[in-house]
């Protein structure tokens, strides 16, 4: 489980698995009072686990590789594509996690960002996004919430 958030996130500190795991550990009845605080009470939830490594609150927002942002993450199907640069004929794609093409636009080198409204088009669940041209290639996850 580990491994997986770690493709997610290459610099995952054991603190921070840790944390993630005692946050997101499901309790039910066999987690007592006398177990509660402790490292290992409850049951690992990957999925949520994951969901919280890719959750971007307003204080981590940062630029990623390539001068590119995807904002915000998670989202309801409505978020910008920053972009700094020169990136004439680049083409923003939307997959799903079955590597399904589900939207593609070509992005205008003379806009700072390009405005993407899928809430009507794309369920709940995470996808990736990916920005390529001359000078991008760039790739990140996005929640829909």
């Amino acid at each position: 489980i580990v491994a997986t958030w770690m493709q997610y996130k290459p610099t995952l500190s054991v603190q921070e698995a840790r944390e993630i795991l005692q946050k997101t550990a499901i309790k039910d009845s066999y987690v007592t009072a006398d177990t509660e605080g402790r490292w290992g009470a409850g049951k690992i939830d990957a999925y949520a686990g994951l969901q919280s490594l890719m959750t971007v609150g307003v204080n981590d927002v940062e630029v990623l590789q390539d001068n590119v942002l995807v904002y915000p993450n998670p989202n309801g199907g409505q978020f910008k594509v920053f972009t700094q640069g020169e990136y004439n004929g680049a083409t923003l794609n939307v997959y799903n996690m079955a590597g399904t093409l589900v939207y593609s636009e070509q992005i205008d080198a003379s806009q700072d960002a390009v405005d993407v409204d899928l809430s009507g088009s794309l369920s709940s669940g995470i996808y990736v996004v990916n920005v390529t041209g001359e000078k991008v290639n760039y790739s990140t996850r996005m929640i829909i919430k």
